[in-house]
């Protein structure tokens, strides 16, 4: 007989709040890169020079590709990774034996899932959860 783990949220006390706070700089940094996708077509939101943008628009879009693109996005992923990392270490301590692959591999199948209907019916063209 399998012992069945309790998932809850990590209590307050218990809370990494750097990692917090990291975690939601790069969401805002995220959501600062994905901000041409949501005003132009998704040509123009690669390459400016579609329709013909000098100037201001320009150096803004500069702006968003140099420091927030690769930063964020790398960011993100880190913190992705430590908070994988903190949540195998926490269930490996109190349950033993594949329980928290099992944990790990669902919770990842779901993001997969989340992906998939994000870039194939929702249709969006800057997914990264599935690629």
């Amino acid at each position: 007989m399998t012992q069945t783990t309790n998932l809850e949220p990590v209590k307050k006390e218990n809370r990494i709040a750097i990692i917090d706070a990291l975690r939601g700089f790069a969401l805002l940094g995220i959501l600062i890169m994905n901000l041409p996708y949501f005003a132009m077509p998704f040509q123009m939101a690669n390459n400016p020079f579609v329709n013909g943008e000098t100037g201001l628009n320009y150096r803004l879009w500069w702006l968003e590709a140099v420091i927030f693109e690769g930063a964020m996005r790398g960011m993100f992923s880190m913190l992705f990774g430590a908070g994988t990392v903190l949540l195998l270490s926490r269930l490996e301590k109190r349950t033993p034996g594949l329980e928290p692959a099992d944990i790990y591999f669902r919770r990842t199948i779901w993001l997969v899932i989340f992906g998939m209907i994000n870039a194939f019916i929702l249709t969006w063209p800057g997914d990264i959860l599935f690629t």
